[in-house]
């Protein structure tokens, strides 16, 4: 998902929370639990509370207490002997280091490791992953699978949250990439998202059904050309070029309504293709009309002969 003469550079970093008490206090204060009635062995409900990490708060009181150098996208600069001191001076860059840019876009990846949680503790919607448009948040412990309310074929689906490279993949192809989970699409009359699982596997890092850590050719295609187009777009307003923006907006808009109108033809043509079973509506035969007709002869017989016994049998007044 990068064009050609970008530069992507990672910093990483290992904290631990007990050393950032407003960070612990954070995570503690984003713990929710919620009821679930659940049918076991034994033919009765059980309630229980089930424990989840709300991503939303998580992140509100984390942008209050993080660095803000590192959250505002403020220039960076590498500070090592070579280059301290030469303010004024051209420095000529090498690989690696850091330099003062603008322009440039920081995407903070949190991967919340935890020790001692309940062993199925996940985020919403039983996921590992939340997201908004700056941040990445991925919530790791040592439990070794969860089963989830997912069934694929007669077996229930796990998630491992010992394993969250799939999620921070999927994580940085939605922030960065713009990219949405192949079987989502938002729906104005729900005003929710609603799911299609049909394109819930394939060569992608999101939901519950895919078991891959990269992105395909196609959806890699889709973020570029995507990007490309919006950047396009917003340069385009930045000049106050509104005219211009204004039919570049509607080539966006036209370009996309092919798009989702073949997405929608496959998914038509594969709902046929992958139903279990099919009806088939046969005709009567000639056979069964006789037969019914038959035993219609014998009612109409049968009432025939009640009323005839019960006038006969009436007393003459």
């Amino acid at each position: 998902m990068v064009h050609k003469g970008e530069e992507v550079v990672i910093v990483g970093g290992s904290h631990s929370l007990h050393l950032h008490e407003k960070l612990a206090i954070a995570v503690s204060k984003a713990m929710h639990g919620h009821s679930l009635q659940e049918t076991k062995k034994d033919g009765r409900f059980h309630v229980h509370t089930k424990m989840y990490l709300d991503g939303a708060i998580l992140k509100e009181r984390w942008m209050d207490e993080l660095a803000d150098s590192f959250l505002k996208h403020k220039p960076l600069r590498a500070y090592n002997s070579k280059t301290r001191g030469q303010k004024n001076k051209k420095v000529q860059k090498k690989q690696g280091d850091l330099h003062w840019t603008y322009g440039t876009r920081v995407v903070p990846v949190f991967v919340l490791s935890l020790a001692s949680v309940d062993p199925h503790l996940m985020m919403e919607d039983e996921s590992l992953l939340w997201t908004s448009d700056d941040v990445v948040i991925v919530l790791q412990h040592g439990t070794e699978k969860i089963p989830l309310s997912y069934v694929s074929e007669t077996e229930k689906v796990h998630v491992f949250p010992s394993q969250v490279q799939r999620q921070i993949i999927a994580g940085l192809a939605s922030v960065v990439g713009g990219l949405s989970a192949p079987y989502e699409r938002v729906s104005h009359i729900h005003e929710r998202p609603v799911v299609n699982w049909l394109l819930a596997a394939g060569c992608h890092p999101f939901g519950p059904f895919s078991n891959v850590s990269k992105l395909s050719q196609l959806l890699r295609d889709v973020a570029l050309s995507l990007e490309e187009q919006l950047v396009d777009l917003s340069s385009l307003l930045y000049d106050h070029r509104l005219q211009d923006a204004y039919m570049n907006s509607n080539y966006i808009l036209e370009s996309s309504i092919p798009t989702q109108q073949y997405v929608d033809h496959i998914l038509e043509n594969e709902k046929e293709g992958m139903r279990c079973c099919s009806i088939e509506y046969m005709q009567t035969t000639k056979s069964t009309q006789t037969q019914s007709l038959f035993y219609a002869v014998i009612l109409l017989a049968g009432f025939f002969a009640y009323f005839v016994v019960i006038f006969f049998s009436s007393p003459v007044k």
